[in-house]
């Protein structure tokens, strides 16, 4: 309620969806991460309608260090420290930095087993978002779902937290993740207001209408007649 308030108040804003809702979403679905340089406020991005290129600014997944790393390790089956993106943690750790949440060669081995450890739990059990881990009792893994936005075209970006399960369930072909929806480009949110505001399938106009197996959309198109 205090949501759709804010967007009625604020369209350009405040989206009028409900900021604690999941998504449940092929991770294939998620092809791009938007860098740190996008033109993006993300301190505060969960329920928040963003104009501009933003969404345009978008790095391939499968590019990045860290997943090659991860497709080296569980397809390929090499050593973490042979692993580029291994490397490279070291290497800043050595100099003085924090990477990865590690700031010593032992936390680094930890963080290997980690993720060897969640592989291992999403290969045997498939994915559980944290909401189900945590009412289960099973929360044994303190990361947060996966954080995404959406593009003005309905792409869906993922803009952080998750990096280790996005990779591993895309190279383990899993059907579904769980994911937190952050900002939403001003373009999509006029898209969800016409479809909030139509009656029937029928009203949308067929570019709205297009999108309506959209997961984001759900609970809207649900309410048409």
């Amino acid at each position: 309620m205090i949501q759709r308030i804010r967007h009625r108040r604020s369209p350009d804003r405040f989206t009028d969806a409900d900021p604690t809702k999941r998504l449940s979403v092929d991770p294939d679905r998620i092809t791009y991460k938007i860098p740190s340089t996008a033109p993006l406020e993300t301190d505060r991005p969960v329920g928040r309608v963003a104009d501009g290129p933003w969404d345009r600014h978008r790095i391939r997944i499968t590019e990045r260090t860290f997943y090659q790393s991860l497709e080296s390790v569980y397809v390929d089956g090499a050593n973490w420290e042979s692993t580029e993106y291994y490397r490279a943690v070291l290497d800043a750790i050595e100099s003085g930095q924090r990477r990865w949440g590690c700031s010593s060669p032992a936390d680094l081995e930890s963080k290997c087993s980690h993720v060897d450890t969640l592989y291992e739990a999403l290969q045997s059990e498939g994915y559980h978002g944290q909401r189900e881990l945590v009412a289960r009792g099973e929360e044994r893994f303190p990361l947060r779902d996966p954080l995404v936005a959406i593009g003005r075209d309905g792409t869906i970006l993922h803009l952080r937290d998750g990096n280790h399960r996005i990779g591993l369930s895309k190279l383990l072909e899993l059907e579904s993740i769980t994911v937190r929806v952050g900002p939403r480009h001003a373009h999509w949110q006029r898209i969800r207001d016409a479809i909030a505001d139509a009656d029937t399938v029928a009203d949308l106009e067929p570019s709205v209408r297009s999108h309506r197996r959209h997961p984001d959309l759900a609970d809207l198109v649900d309410q048409l007649v």
